[in-house]
């Protein structure tokens, strides 16, 4: 596996989150992502990676030239989502309390990580924690909202009842 870790700040300090961004092309949805992280997380001290996987796209490039506070880590083929996030999450082991795996065609409602990072901290016995997916329009991504799908879930969906009954 061949890959260049570019630390643009030197020392690694402690952060509340590294925000693990993995990129295959996608330069666009890249940059308003990373655009809504930085504009919209003020509260908790986080770190941002960026792990291009191979890209035919300058998303090295871009990074270095508008977000030059993230972490950069470079591959020369595309390893697969786990394998790249797991380059970032070794970069920060011992060095961040929680970590925030992040699909670059996310935008980050302003204020969310901070929330996030907030609401964990009041459960201690949490190991993981999901975050409400939106689309564009404000409706709720239902395959954020993962559920055992029985008959009458099913039915529930398919009539459409799960809109005209949201709290049901």
């Amino acid at each position: 596996m061949a890959c260049d870790i570019e630390r643009t700040k030197g020392q690694l300090s402690m952060v509340d989150v590294c925000i693990s961004i993995v990129a295959w092309n996608g330069l666009d949805l890249l940059k308003r992502c990373l655009e809504s992280v930085f504009q919209g997380t003020n509260r908790v001290s986080y770190s941002v990676v960026v792990v291009d996987n191979g890209s035919t796209e300058d998303i090295v490039g871009m990074v270095r030239r508008e977000f030059p506070q993230a972490e950069i880590i470079s591959n020369t083929s595309n390893l697969g989502f786990a394998a790249a996030n797991n380059q970032a999450l070794r970069l920060y082991a011992g060095r961040a309390r929680y970590f925030l795996l992040l699909n670059p065609d996310t935008v980050i409602t302003r204020g969310a990580i901070d929330d996030l990072v907030a609401y964990i901290d009041g459960w201690p016995e949490a190991g993981i924690a999901g975050c409400k997916l939106v689309k564009p329009d404000g409706t709720l991504d239902w395959p954020c909202k993962r559920s055992y799908i029985t008959p009458s879930i099913f039915l529930y969906r398919a009539l459409g009842l799960d809109t005209r009954c949201p709290e049901a």
